[in-house]
This record gives C-alpha cells, structure tokens and sequence, in this order.
C-alpha cells in the first residue's frame, strides 16, 4: 500500500509539472513568461508548505496529512478543469492573475503529499535500516515507470501528430491538455486516496490486535 501511495504521488507531481506549462499557453493562451511563472509559482508555494508540515504532523498524524494534501490536489485540479482562457472574461488582466491562484494550490497540495508519502516509506522502513537502500530503489522504479508508461499513453492520444516544431497547437489541442491535467493527476490522487484508507484500516486494526488480542481481525 505504501508503495501504492508514493507511486500515486510521484504521478500526481510529475505529470502536473510535466503539463501545466502547455495548459498555461495552449489551453488559456496566457503569454510566453507563464511557463516560468507557473512552475515558479507552484516551486515556492510547495516550499512554504513544507515550513508547516512538521507542526501539522504532529496535531493530526501522518495520514490525515496526507489526506489533506490530497484535498488541496483535488481543488487545483478541479480549478484547471473549470478555468477559463482570461481573454474570453470580461476581466482579462484580473483572471490571469487568478489562474496562478490553482498553480499556488497545486504546489502546496503536491508538497504535501509527496513529503509525507517520503515520511510513510521511511516508516516502512523503520529499524531495519540495511534494507533501505532496497525499498528506496524500488519505490524509485516504480515511481520511473509508471511516469513513463502515463506520458507515453498520453503522447499517443495526443490528437496533433504534427513533428514540426513550428507547428501551432489547434483547438482540440487545448482541450486534450485541460482533459490531461485533471484526468490523469485525478486519476492518481483516487488510486493513492484508496491505498490510503486500505493503509489506514490495516493500520487500526493490527494497532487494535496489539492492544487487544482478543480482537477479531477477519469481522
């Protein structure tokens, strides 16, 4: 489970990043300087996050945490899906600046749920630190993986086949980077949510058996 849930987060994070560039200037047509500003946005926003993760930690554990930061991914996502191109709003300039409002939320959201999955794995690991080395390099190439196998899948549905780089994205284009960036994040964020509350239900009931052990663990 825990290898489920970091999979699903090096998703949610990669394939966010990987995108959000071609969202910004394909899809909501902002200016050439959002490819910067987006991912600058989102870089430091996941960097003050981690300034309270420690003191969040601590008031409400490790899995409501990262449940949280799931919560704060699904919001951006769902702000990406429902954005509009700012020139097509009555106020362009006031919604260009709003649209970084979803990166800002991404950015904590991925901050959070990556260093806490980091956080579960160390757990996994615990005393036995020898075999860190092994878990860690697996976790890693999962993570390698399923990156590659998600950007390959959507590159293949990508609906311009076009190589030339002066290519102009057309109108599906648009829509296939706005359906890429809720879908496929979304997707990860619902699979490492279901990995969470398996975690979490194995995790009470064997806390149970230790302090109980006339609990039944097969009701």
């Amino acid at each position: 489970m825990v290898a489920g849930i970091y999979m699903g987060t090096r998703l949610i994070v990669n394939v966010s990043q990987v995108y959000t560039p071609l969202y910004l200037v394909d899809t909501l047509h902002l200016p050439k300087e959002s490819v910067a500003i987006g991912p600058l946005a989102i870089y430091i926003s996941g960097f003050l996050t981690t300034l309270f993760l420690r003191v969040i930690n601590k008031f409400i554990g490790r899995y409501m945490t990262y449940f949280c930061g799931l919560a704060l991914t699904w919001g951006a996502l769902l702000w990406f899906w429902m954005q509009e191109a700012p020139a097509q709003t009555e106020h362009p300039q006031v919604e260009q600046i709003t649209v970084y409002g979803s990166t800002v939320l991404l950015g904590a959201g991925g901050s959070t749920v990556l260093v806490t999955s980091l956080s579960m794995v160390a757990d996994l690991i615990g005393p036995t630190v020898g075999s860190g080395a092994f878990v860690y390099g697996l976790m890693s190439f999962t993570d390698k993986v399923s990156n590659g196998v998600a950007v390959q899948i959507v590159q293949a549905l990508h609906p311009c086949k076009s190589t030339n780089p002066k290519h102009v994205c057309c109108s599906a284009c648009a829509k296939f980077y706005r359906i890429v960036l809720s879908a496929v994040p979304g997707g990860a964020t619902l699979c490492a949510l279901i990995c969470l509350a398996i975690l979490t239900l194995y995790v009470y009931r064997r806390t149970r058996q230790l302090r109980d052990p006339t609990f039944d663990t097969s009701d």
